[in-house]
Order: C-alpha cells, then structure tokens, then sequence
C-alpha cells in the first residue's frame, strides 16, 4: 500500500552434461548402390531424360550404381515385352546404354523390373515388399526418382549418411518451379535455369528419396500392423487405400516409428557390412558402463541441394488418407513457384 516495489533477478541454467564419445563406422565413398527408380505411365519421357543422366553420371564413370527400373503397369496397358508395351521405348533406351558401355562398366548396370499395379501407384513398403527380394544386401539400397538429376555429391552424400544398422537417409530435394512461372521470371534464359534460390525450393513434402540397407528393411518390417506382400495380386486397390496404417506409405515413417527396435550388439555391429568397402572403428559404445548393446536406427532428414529434381505435376488422389491429401494439396500450391515469382506474374498480366 505504500507505492513501493522490489524487483528481484532469477537465473536458472541447465548443466551441460559430460561428453561422451561414441565411435561411429568409418564409411567411404565406393560402397555399392541400388538405385530403385519407379516409372508410372506419366513418367515416361522423364524416365528417357533420366537414363541419359544416369549414363553419363555412372555408366561412363563406373561410379558402382546399379539401376533397377520399376515400371508401373496399368490395367488399360497391360502388355509386357511385345510391339505393344507401353514402355517399349524407354526399355530399348536402357538396352542401347546397357550394350554401349557393357564392355568399359563393371560396377555399374540397368535392369528393370515389370509390376502389375491395380491402377494406382503401389504404397512405398508394399512396393519395398515385392523388389526387397531383388536387390543386393551388400549395397545400399536409394529409392529415387525419374526426375531426379543425378550428382555426384549427392551419390557420395548418400554412401556417407547410410550406415547399417545405425543411420537411414532421408533427403530434402530441391525440386524446379512450374517452367511456365520460370519462363516468364527468366524470359531470355531457358525454362530450366541453373541452381539458385529462385528457380525452386526444398519440397519438405517430398519423401520419394531415402536409402538404407537390406537388412535394416526386413528388420523392422515385421513391426508393422499390414502383412507382407509376397505377390502384386496381393497390393492394395484404390477403395482399400485409406484402410492402410499410415506408417506403410512412406518408408521414412516405418524407419522413424519403429527404428528404436533395432537392436545391435557390439559384436553384430563389428560384423555388419562383412565384404563391404568399409574400414570399422573399435567398438566402444558402453561410455557409460553398460553391457556394449545399443538399441536404435536413426533416421537422418535434411535438405540436400545436391538433390536436384525436374518440375512434376502434382496430383492429390482423393482415394488416400486425408491427411496425405491434405499435405499434398500443400505441396501442390508450393510447387507453382514463390511468392515474388507468382506476384511478378500477377502484376504483369493486369498492366496489361
């Protein structure tokens, strides 16, 4: 009642706790990759455009990648392997680079792999459920896309941040704007321009890009609530879709939701990657004192410029869980172009 007041002064701090070490694999980068690049009818001219990167980027360097297309089957085309099917050219394409560089490349091929859908774009794990079988359990498996430009940084990006048993790589790509918004922002220079902040963005929606190792996959799968698919007459249809778990359609959420159940000792760990091109560090995991066992798989999700992909429409099918729709229909409107670009274009149009 007086009118006076005291002020008083609290400081709080959180000790930082003491380092430890944890000694990590040394990884190199000539580990083996299994790029599994799917192919829906859409994609047929990006899948060309592709192979002539991939040709370019691994073929001719004998850069280890192994390329296993993925063509998606629609009933309405259903032929394989004749005059009539749907992706006769792109398949002549792979064979012309195949034949051209068989005799120079040892470590790098293309092969592909013909699955029957039931006209929708198989789920990520029951797709992973039918190829898993396929692939090298030495290599590093790196799912992709057709419109995706190949680097080599990103390769070797890729070789460094997967490792068995411990790390999953889940890159951010830089994906184009709409061309048509890039040519009117860049009207003497073509609608592709080269890399810069304003040609595109990080699409954090995007989780079309991640690699891991064979065994990794197999497991975890078994923790998962929908059964492994053995044959494609097994896949899910379109009326089906929204009663998956969601943790089925994107590999990065199985490894995210279920990578704490990876168990490894300290004597799996020194095994791991037997015949691979990697050096081990000693194992001294039991900073702590504990018995040397370390539980968990982490996944590693970042933004990687090197990461690059061509523009791709979007298209948000309303037969999936609601809330993939609704993180399409946002990754659909960010895809357009920025919002200088678009106001640019706004702008333009009502001066004249």
């Amino acid at each position: 009642g007086s009118g006076t007041g005291s002020v008083s002064q609290c400081l709080i701090h959180q000790e930082v706790s003491e380092p430890m070490l944890v000694s990590l694999p040394f990884v190199t980068e000539s580990s083996k990759i299994s790029l599994v690049v799917p192919v829906a009818e859409q994609d047929k001219a990006a899948a060309t455009l592709f192979l002539k990167n991939f040709a370019k980027m691994c073929l001719e360097r004998n850069d280890r990648v192994f390329l296993m297309l993925v063509f998606l089957y629609t009933r309405a085309h259903p032929d394989k392997n004749n005059n009539q099917d749907f992706y006769k050219e792109v398949k002549q394409t792979a064979l012309q680079f195949t034949k051209k560089y068989k005799k120079k490349d040892k470590g790098s091929s293309i092969l592909w792999y013909s699955l029957q859908t039931k006209d929708s774009i198989p789920v990520q794990v029951q797709a992973m459920d039918l190829l898993i079988q396929k692939l090298d359990a030495t290599s590093i498996i790196l799912l992709g896309s057709p419109y995706m430009e190949l680097h080599n940084d990103y390769l070797n990006r890729v070789r460094m941040n997967t490792i068995e048993g411990r790390l999953v790589f889940s890159p951010i790509p830089y994906t184009d704007y709409h061309p048509q918004v890039l040519g009117s922002a860049y009207p003497s220079t073509s609608v592709n321009p080269n890399f810069n902040v304003t040609s595109g963005h990080f699409d954090q929606w995007n989780y079309d890009h991640i690699s891991f190792y064979k065994s990794d996959y197999l497991a975890l799968r078994p923790n998962l609530k929908s059964p492994v698919i053995l044959k494609e007459t097994d896949l899910v249809d379109q009326t089906n879709m929204k009663k998956l778990p969601m943790e089925t359609f994107q590999l990065a959420t199985m490894f995210q939701d279920y990578g704490y159940l990876r168990d490894i000792t300290e004597d799996q760990d020194s095994k791991l990657g037997a015949g691979k091109d990697k050096e081990r560090a000693p194992a001294a995991y039991s900073a702590g004192g504990g018995a040397g066992k370390r539980k968990g798989l982490h996944l590693l999700r970042a933004p990687d410029p090197s990461l690059r992909l061509r523009y791709k429409r979007i298209n948000c099918d309303e037969y999936l869980p609601v809330d993939l729709v609704r993180d399409c229909r946002t990754q659909q409107l960010f895809s357009l172009g920025s919002r200088n670009l678009l106001a640019n274009i706004f702008l333009k149009n009502n001066a004249k």
